[in-house]
């Protein structure tokens, strides 16, 4: 019994205009294709994928191609990196871990592509397959340790004018992994070439935090406006995104007073 688990990607390339990615991975063993689902606008999905296929020690003596891809309801979908894994060296016991995406060619290039977490086990019997990976899972998670995350949280009454477009005075550029970035009475004329006030607002954010910053979530209520940025290259840390408002005015349903939260 050969199992296969894909797991998670992370820091995959942005193949559409909004900066981030719709994949999945796919691959063939056994003349059989396998993929797993497609995971929308993101470059850290997490699959949690997994295969099972009764196959003998003769069937591992191949190499199996993981190939990830950018799913496109229109035209071709983008290539995003591959990776190939000896099979053979699972007789030796379970594979796991994270690989490095490489391009078409098998080579690493100038583009940084992500890495994909896969695992692979093989045993006689389903059983005792699924308890090896479950060993090995435990033994990467304890083996993990704490990061230290810098973080700006600040908030602003903007008083209902148009934002200038420098904010140094506010928010220090440059200096943390991750950004909350709040607002209120944040309504005024949007300025030519937005249709509404929350558009010319996010966009004067994120042209002040520059392309080394990503557009992770974003919330308004009424006048209030909350926003999460991160560093580009460490955005793939971030996961789980949870948005949500509370109104709490007249009634709980005028927005005059109230307010809006991000999980992650």
């Amino acid at each position: 019994m050969l199992h296969i688990q894909v797991d998670e990607a992370r820091g995959l390339l942005a193949a559409d205009s909004n900066g981030l990615s719709d994949p999945y991975c796919k691959f063939i063993f056994m003349k059989k294709k396998s993929k797993t689902k497609t995971i929308p606008k993101t470059l850290r999905p997490i699959w949690h994928a997994t295969f099972h296929f009764k196959a003998n020690a003769s069937d591992l003596e191949t190499k199996l191609l993981f190939q990830v891809k950018d799913e496109d309801k229109f035209g071709r979908n983008d290539f995003l990196g591959e990776i190939t894994v000896d099979l053979k060296a699972v007789l030796n016991g379970p594979i796991a871990g994270w690989f490095s995406l490489k391009n078409e060619k098998g080579e690493e290039d100038e583009k940084k592509r992500g890495q994909i977490r896969i695992k692979i086990a093989y045993e006689q019997d389903k059983e005792k397959c699924s308890r090896a990976l479950s060993i090995i899972e435990q033994k990467q998670l304890t083996d993990s340790k704490t990061q230290h995350l810098d973080v700006f949280v600040g908030t602003w009454n903007v008083g209902n004018a148009p934002p200038p477009s420098d904010l140094s005075a506010w928010i220090p550029k440059d200096k943390y992994t991750l950004y909350v970035i709040g607002a209120q009475e944040c309504k005024y004329k949007p300025r030519e070439g937005f249709t509404n006030c929350e558009e010319d607002w996010l966009k004067t954010l994120t042209n002040y935090m520059g392309p080394k910053y990503i557009l992770l979530k974003a919330k308004s209520l009424s006048e209030m406006r909350i926003c999460l940025f991160a560093k580009k290259e460490e955005s793939f840390k971030f996961i789980n995104f949870e948005v949500a408002t509370e109104a709490t005015g007249i009634g709980h349903v005028i927005a005059n007073k109230g307010g809006g939260a991000i999980s992650v």
